[in-house]
């Protein structure tokens, strides 16, 4: 959980992936020929990927667990990570791309400040 987490009225629901601590030439390289970037290639696989299980409809972890499976059969060494604007189960919400949650968020906004170090 974020330590300065800003709370929105929205429901607001990312996939994305934790970087590289370090990334080759190599990686590069290969990331720039790409059609498509790496996490959007394996959010789409996954969805497929799950349509063709024909189980009805996939939780946020499923789909997630499924992202992780694409992207790890590309040999990138990057982790799935899914964040939100507000809580909620991932093993029992379905992922919709047209049903949004009501807000529940009790405060909207900054909770407090971020406090920056000084850099001397």
């Amino acid at each position: 959980e974020d330590a300065y987490p800003h709370h929105v009225a929205c429901d607001a629901i990312c996939f994305s992936a934790a970087p590289d601590e370090e990334v080759s030439p190599e990686l590069v390289a290969d990331l720039r020929v790409r059609r498509s970037g790496l996490i959007t290639a394996a959010f789409v696989d996954a969805l497929r990927e799950l349509a063709a299980q024909r189980r009805g409809p996939a939780t946020f972890l499923e789909l997630l667990s499924q992202a992780q499976e694409q992207l790890a059969r590309t040999g990138h060494g990057r982790r799935m990570q899914l964040s939100a604007s507000q809580a909620f189960d991932p093993t029992r919400r379905h992922f919709r791309f047209f049903d949004p949650a009501p807000n529940g968020n009790a405060q909207i906004g900054l909770r407090e400040a971020k406090r920056h170090r000084s850099l001397r």
